[in-house]
């Protein structure tokens, strides 16, 4: 169990540093061209760039219990907020193939919840 947790992370943080190496392009490039110059005006791509390496905090409970998801799923949607930053193909195959591996896993480890209520 603590492995796949661990691998699951693992999975989490290789996809991540796809969009995160080419935001750090773009914004080397922006430094280059010089958007980070006292009064320069900075374009929405370097905004959007500098915003990969944000995270948010948000302490907000909601008020319904989430319903339990796929990895895979996770994944997807991770992805998906970050399309616009994986545009090699290098990291284009690396995120097909972690995500065609996790959909595998998950069809082959779809956990059936089964509950019987006793009276």
């Amino acid at each position: 169990r603590s492995e796949h947790t661990q691998h699951n992370q693992l999975c989490l943080q290789t996809i991540g540093n796809v969009w995160r190496k080419e935001a750090y392009e773009r914004l080397v490039g922006a430094v280059n061209r010089g958007e980070f110059a006292k009064g320069a005006k900075q374009l929405d791509a370097t905004v959007e760039a500098l915003n990969v390496f944000r995270e948010p905090v948000d302490y907000a409970v909601p008020k319904d219990v989430p319903q339990p998801r796929m990895f895979s799923e996770t994944i997807a949607t991770i992805v998906e907020g970050h399309k616009a930053f994986i545009s090699t193909d290098g990291g284009k195959t690396v995120v097909a193939e972690i995500t065609a591996q996790k959909q595998r896993e998950d069809e082959v480890d779809n956990p059936v919840i089964d509950v019987q209520m006793v009276q």
